[in-house]
């Protein structure tokens, strides 16, 4: 019943994503370019640095997709009562903020794939072609989770403020910092090593910080909501 829960809110919010294309092209598109131009801006750096600056533009991206994600993850709950209406269906609060979190992942997911795929063609020469390895993939998607279960909680705490594009913002980085921190370090010493014992504590951090900002989501995003309303 959860699960079906989580199915149909996701796909709702996925159709009425849908219907307005520049919220995929647009942060899409941007990312590119942002690419683009800082890698030929650096490309006379030496070969030392050419994976910590692969990793930290890959967290760069993956910053800019969320949040471009989190400013409107909650529009269609301001327009026309409809979390009120929410509330009034035997639907779980731990479904709906479960539904956001994955569609603000999958939002960050259609820009991260893309950019990292033009990020390996420019770095190809210096030896970067392993974006695509599943060890890196996986410490990318245990950020994004973090990532995202922060910003969806954030930005439904800061619904209401007044001043709140300036309070969401500090709110989400702040908490944020911890997952930035270990998953741009694992991403670091897997591209530089490839043993896992070299970076399995960070791994251990990132699945903690995961467990505990999902838990906290589940347990609080109800109350959130109704404050907000």
């Amino acid at each position: 019943m959860l699960l079906k829960q989580i199915w149909l809110l996701l796909r709702h919010g996925l159709r009425l994503d849908w219907t307005s294309k520049e919220r995929f092209v647009s942060p899409l598109l941007f990312a590119l370019v942002m690419l683009t131009v800082f890698t030929f801006t650096a490309s006379q750096m030496p070969a030392m640095y050419a994976k910590p600056v692969f990793v930290s533009q890959t967290f760069l991206v993956l910053v800019f997709a969320l949040q471009n994600a989190f400013s409107r993850i909650l529009d269609p709950e301001q327009k026309d009562q409809v979390a009120e209406l929410l509330r009034t269906y035997p639907i779980s609060m731990g479904a709906w903020y479960t539904a956001k979190l994955l569609l603000a992942a999958l939002h960050g997911l259609w820009i991260l794939l893309p950019s990292l795929l033009v990020s390996s063609l420019f770095y190809g020469e210096h030896d970067v072609g392993v974006s695509f390895y599943l060890g890196f993939l996986g410490i990318l998607l245990l950020c994004l989770i973090g990532l995202a279960s922060v910003g969806t909680l954030a930005t439904a705490m800061t619904l209401q403020a007044s001043g709140k594009d300036l309070i969401q913002p500090l709110l989400y980085f702040t908490l944020a910092i911890p997952l930035l921190l270990a998953g741009s370090q694992a991403s670091l010493q897997l591209l530089q090593s490839q043993n896992l014992e070299d970076f399995r504590h960070w791994i251990y951090l990132l699945v903690a910080f995961d467990t505990l900002f999902v838990t906290v989501g589940v347990l609080f995003f109800g109350i959130v909501m109704s404050d907000a309303s």
